[in-house]
């Protein structure tokens, strides 16, 4: 799954690489949808199990570590961008714009990514 650099143009924030996935559910559902492996303030790639559907939008928990506070669990308004199969496992990989998110979740996820992370 290789970025084009019209992609990478289109991006709003750095993306960080995680040294360890995160999480993601459904708030509707409770289904897990998959694991976070790149994240920025404004969108995140991540690895499902089963195929998603661009266009789709979805209300998202997803779970920082236990280290990073109190309140772990961030909520938020997602749109897929894209999804195709992953060139290095059975599995897919997504990319999402966050399209809503709450002011303090989304400090609290900038705060977390600005001392954990490494920006790609």
């Amino acid at each position: 799954m290789n970025m084009t650099r019209k992609d990478q143009d289109r991006r709003l924030a750095p993306r960080h690489t995680l040294a360890r996935r995160l999480r993601v559910s459904d708030m509707l559902t409770g289904q897990v949808v998959g694991s976070v492996v790149n994240v920025s303030a404004s969108g995140f790639m991540l690895m499902s199990r089963s195929p998603l559907k661009p266009d789709e939008r979805l209300l998202l928990l997803l779970e920082l570590p236990e280290e990073a506070a109190a309140s772990r669990s961030i909520r938020l308004e997602a749109r897929c961008l894209w999804c195709a199969p992953s060139s290095f496992s059975s599995d897919y990989g997504a990319g999402f714009e966050i399209t809503q998110i709450a002011g303090d979740d989304q400090l609290r996820l900038q705060r977390w990514l600005s001392g954990t992370t490494a920006a790609c």
